[in-house]
């Protein structure tokens, strides 16, 4: 089970600098037995920050996963990732997305791992057409390609889907 809050520190819309400073804290609570999850929950502080130039964008967040408990055996991983969007046209946004762990402790100490993901967003389709309403869904498809020599698979599609207000 997982939480997540979220405080917007500074924002500014595009005609105004057009930039996102956030601060967040996730956090877990174990479930399931230690072979289906995990023994211990843990606490993920994280800052967000993004800017934007007319049709361009760039987001990054950085955050370390702190475990309530068996840290040695856990570790306390940092993770980053940037991704960097490009409109083009209406509803496409080509993108391309690097995330990085650096693990720190654990069974992985001293270790790093990085992927590019190139990847296509659809979006924003609007459930109505009236202009003040912001109501949309978002659809996208990548593939998360490693570029460490230390990494856990390779060649992995991702998707998702977003519905926004």
């Amino acid at each position: 089970m997982s939480f997540l809050l979220k405080y917007r520190v500074l924002a500014a819309n595009e005609k105004s600098g057009g930039y996102s400073i956030s601060a967040a804290l996730a956090a877990t609570a174990p479930t399931g037995s230690y072979k289906n999850g995990s023994v211990d929950g843990t606490v993920s502080p994280t800052v967000c920050m993004g800017k934007g130039l007319r049709s361009f964008d760039i987001q990054t967040a950085v955050a370390e996963s702190l475990p309530t408990g068996h840290t040695k055996t856990l570790g306390r991983p940092v993770s980053w990732n940037t991704a960097i969007q490009e409109r083009a046209g209406k509803l496409f946004w080509p993108e391309i997305e690097f995330n990085s762990t650096f693990y720190r402790g654990g069974p992985n100490d001293g270790k790093e791992q990085t992927f590019v993901s190139p990847g296509l967003i659809v979006g924003k389709i609007k459930f109505r057409s009236e202009a003040k309403n912001r109501l949309g869904l978002y659809f996208g498809a990548g593939e998360q390609i490693a570029l460490s020599q230390y990494h856990a698979y390779n060649h992995a599609l991702s998707f998702s889907t977003r519905i926004v207000f």
